[in-house]
């Protein structure tokens, strides 16, 4: 999972207009915390973070680079938190796993939106509403995308965990 986040982020997407990107990384991140925990969750999305940083081809700034893999350890352990309070288990089937993948999904985006949205009202000097809604917002629809992904690669991965990862 943690090989399999990196490489997916060294390809991230960018959004046309804007100064961020996106990488796909969260699925196995969001499987890696379902059937391993969270400290395997943690390797996974730090390692996304860096394939991301090393995907632009240019030498990651130190600074931003360390500020994300903060972002993401507090994210991933607020995803954990959501995870076991739904009820979060891999083995029961598809519906109890889309809804606590969807909690953990909800708690990881929130968290993570927040704190990066309160990073760059202060880096920017510009108000966290103005932050949160240019340039944040638009990564919803593609990282709860990979929320349901997981949900779906998690017991297509109990199965055969070579289609889990192909999905």
């Amino acid at each position: 999972m943690i090989a399999a986040a990196a490489l997916a982020a060294l390809f991230p997407v960018r959004f046309p207009g804007r100064r961020f990107d996106v990488n796909a990384s969260h699925p196995f991140v969001f499987c890696a915390m379902a059937a391993c925990g969270p400290f395997a969750a943690a390797a996974a999305d730090a390692a996304g973070v860096l394939g991301t940083a090393l995907g632009r081809g240019r030498r990651p700034a130190l600074r931003p680079l360390l500020v994300n893999f903060g972002l993401v350890a507090i994210s991933t352990s607020a995803a954990w938190q959501a995870w076991v309070v739904s009820g979060g288990n891999a083995a029961p089937g598809l519906l109890p796993g889309i809804f606590s993948m969807c909690a953990a999904g909800t708690a990881y985006y929130a968290t993570n939106v927040t704190l990066l949205g309160i990073t760059l009202s202060l880096e920017r000097r510009r108000p966290l509403n103005a932050v949160i809604g240019g340039a944040v917002a638009p990564t919803a629809m593609p990282f709860f995308a990979g929320v349901v992904l997981a949900s779906v690669m998690l017991p297509s991965m109990a199965r055969v965990p070579a289609i889990g990862v192909a999905l």
